[in-house]
Parts: structure tokens; C-alpha cells; sequence
């Protein structure tokens, strides 16, 4: 498959330390900006809030970009 033509989108997340690094990948390429959130390694139920909070940021830049 040639990634380089490919029109799906990917969400990304990079959790490796302390904060989540959120993206999007289309073609091979980076289409937003990062979004960066805390981690709140010690607070589980505000992990998974950042955790969905940076999916839909991620979601509402995406498409507030297809509409410029």
C-alpha cells in the first residue's frame, strides 16, 4: 500500500511520559498541530478524561481545518 496517497486519517497518541501528545496523520504526513495534556499519572479518572478531551480536540481541529 502506498501510505503516501492514502486519504484515511489516523489519530495519534503518544503516552510515553508525563504528558499525552496527541496528532493526526494523513498521507504519511502530520495534519494538525500537537496537542499536549497532563497526564495525571497519580489520578486514573482524570487520566481517562484527558484522554478522551485530547481525541476530541484533535477531532474538532481536523475538521474546523477541512472547512478553511
Amino acid at each position: 500500500m502506498n501510505y503516501e496517497n492514502d486519504k484515511r486519517v489516523v489519530m495519534t497518541l503518544d503516552a510515553g511520559g508525563t504528558n499525552f501528545v496527541f496528532s493526526a496523520i494523513q498521507g504519511n504526513k502530520q495534519i494538525i498541530n500537537e496537542i499536549r495534556l497532563d497526564s495525571n499519572a497519580d489520578n486514573l479518572d482524570k487520566s481517562l478524561s484527558n484522554i478522551i478531551d485530547g481525541f476530541t480536540r484533535v477531532k474538532k481541529v481536523y475538521f474546523q481545518n477541512r472547512l478553511q
